[in-house]
């Protein structure tokens, strides 16, 4: 469960990027640029797109572990999109995978590699995007381990 100073922590920086994003300059499409919103699942907190290529992007993210007592979750991931298999009447989208490293903080610090499958709905002329993403994550320190992390989560695009 997370604890109320992370949840009160955890809300206010979503508001204060959706205000921010709102206020920012023109924003770009959101196959390109920078990304910033929230994710909520396993774990919840704030994710971050950064497009490197027309179908490759950084997400990374800091967030906590429901199941995990609040735990703290740092991670980057490298996605590669395919675009055009799912065709739908506006937008765009593109299956992704990818592959990264997590790192996540609680009473031993725990290292963990990332693969990350999803779905990324974008938006025809909007500046957002959402996606829904499955990413198993291999542990490899302190202990051997596997665990399922999978998040809904929904960003804009700014410069």
């Amino acid at each position: 469960m997370l604890r109320p100073i992370r949840l009160q922590f955890l809300l206010r920086t979503v508001v204060f990027v959706a205000l921010a994003c709102a206020f920012c300059a023109p924003a770009f499409a959101q196959s390109s640029g920078i990304g910033v919103g929230a994710q909520f699942g396993e774990p919840i907190g704030i994710n971050a797109k950064w497009w490197q290529k027309s179908n490759t992007a950084i997400v990374g993210g800091l967030a906590w572990s429901v199941v995990d007592d609040g735990a703290t979750n740092l991670y980057a991931d490298y996605v590669w999109h395919r675009f055009g298999l799912f065709d739908v009447n506006r937008g765009r989208l593109p299956l992704y995978l990818g592959v990264g490293s997590r790192v996540q903080f609680q009473s031993q610090t725990h290292f963990g590699l990332r693969t990350v499958v999803g779905l990324n709905y974008l938006f025809g002329n909007s500046p957002t995007d959402v996606f829904l993403e499955f990413a198993p994550v291999w542990d490899v320190a302190p202990d051997l381990d596997v665990t399922l992390q999978a998040s809904l989560g929904v960003r804009y695009f700014i410069r």
